[in-house]
């Protein structure tokens, strides 16, 4: 009865590939040895084969945490803020407040310090800086911006409204002052780019 269940064992270790050791199957009297060698074979082949799951399972579930991840992240890209104009949002962020934003509109001619505009609202532009959190699209705007010192850009970031006076002035002088943002403190608004979603090529003002 012993030899019979020696013999099992040996074709289960001969035909699976988890009980082969440097190529050659294991078997239940090690080649000569006693049963008792045998069945210790065929324990630690069990916990090799143990192992190996474990590890499997580890691996299938570090595989589904990244793809989930992945996801996660891409959901976040398709329902992040909706893309609006430099228009809207110098009439929509009030003295004081800023908004965290995705826009649209006309960029350059620098890639940092410089300006964002519309069409739309030409006298209206707002200033920009760079405080970039991902570098993707930069050396595609930097190009382009080199060869035509503008590009239509859609960017997300932080855009500030008009800065509120100091506290200490006088009521008197903050009544009529207005300080501002950027070169000169000239511009109304600021915006603060994170990144840099989407890069053209500025249309053309030309008319045929």
């Amino acid at each position: 009865m012993l030899a019979l269940r020696a013999g099992v064992i040996d074709q289960i270790m001969a035909n699976s590939p988890l009980y082969r050791s440097n190529g050659q199957p294991l078997s239940s009297t090690n080649s000569g040895g006693s049963v008792v060698n045998g069945c210790r074979w065929y324990r630690s082949s069990c916990k090799g084969a143990k192992m190996q799951k474990t590890f499997h399972l580890v691996a299938l579930s570090a595989m589904c945490l990244l793809a989930a991840e992945s996801l996660a992240q891409t959901a976040a890209l398709q329902t992040g803020p909706k893309t609006t104009s430099v228009c809207v949002l110098q009439k929509q962020v009030a003295e004081g407040e800023h908004e965290t934003v995705r826009v649209s509109g006309l960029y350059g001619p620098g890639l940092d310090r410089t300006v964002l505009e519309d069409a739309e609202c030409p006298r209206e532009s707002t200033w920009v800086e760079l405080a970039l959190r991902s570098q993707e699209n930069k050396e595609k705007l930097r190009k382009l911006l080199d060869s035509s010192r503008r590009a239509y850009v859609v960017v997300e970031g932080e855009f500030y409204g008009p800065p509120l006076p100091d506290p200490k002035l006088p009521e008197a002088i903050k009544k009529d002052y207005h300080p501002g943002w950027g070169h000169l403190a000239a511009f109304k608004t600021k915006l603060v780019v994170h990144a840099i979603r989407e890069v053209k090529p500025a249309p053309s003002t030309t008319t045929p």
